[in-house]
């Protein structure tokens, strides 16, 4: 980017000049759209992934001595034993 900036005036204007003063990611309204795009694909790889088989998800929550709270979440599939 940086080279074709520098032998480009319009690439120029348009990523370096430009560019910051349009960037809108980090509105909360972007970042819970961006979230939720993220949610709902990865759901969706884990039900394609699972099919019929049978699951449980465990999600522990805690807190380190300096408050700040950490999450952890863990997907345990069982598999069917073929008829």
């Amino acid at each position: 980017m940086h080279f074709l900036s520098k032998n480009n005036e319009v690439i120029k204007k348009v990523t370096f000049s430009e560019a910051p003063k349009h960037n809108k990611l980090t509105s909360p309204d972007s970042q819970k759209d961006i979230t939720q795009a993220v949610t709902e694909g990865i759901t969706n790889v884990i039900i394609k992934d699972l099919g019929d088989s049978l699951f449980s998800i465990l999600i522990d929550e805690s807190r380190d001595i300096s408050i700040n709270e950490q999450m952890a979440a863990a997907l345990l599939m069982l598999q069917r034993k073929p008829k």
